[in-house]
């Protein structure tokens, strides 16, 4: 399951992220070139606030995974404005490597979701 900011008061605002899925295999493993889109769902956020979108290349180091800005800039978009696409564009992306779209609240940078990792090949 994609994972959702942590949270003591259940009133708090949320984001949960999810990624597209091969219908055959019901992977998380995308082709280099393809188009991929990336969905997101929110609670107790009553505004259209803007938010922004960003993949990183993840390292599985020790104790914490280290994550690294795939594109220059995140992508903006509104809350409302969902789902979005994105390129696995060869020239950013390389096959064997994992990822995660992490999707944030602009004005608070805390309010935030990460998708489950998927592969490229």
């Amino acid at each position: 399951m994609p994972e959702t900011i942590s949270v003591t008061n259940p009133n708090n605002p949320q984001i949960k992220v999810t990624m597209s899925q091969d219908v055959s295999t019901h992977s998380l493993e995308y082709p280099i070139g393809s188009t991929q889109t990336v969905k997101w769902d929110s609670s107790n956020l009553s505004e259209d606030p803007e938010i922004s979108i960003q993949v990183y290349k993840l390292f599985p180091t020790i104790p914490e995974p280290t994550y690294l800005d795939v594109w220059p800039s995140p992508m903006t978009s509104k809350l409302s404005q969902k789902p979005t696409t994105f390129l696995i564009d060869p020239n950013l992306f390389s096959p064997g490597e994992w990822y995660v779209v992490r999707v944030s609240l602009v004005a608070d940078d805390k309010v935030s979701g990460i998708s489950d990792p998927f592969s490229v090949k």
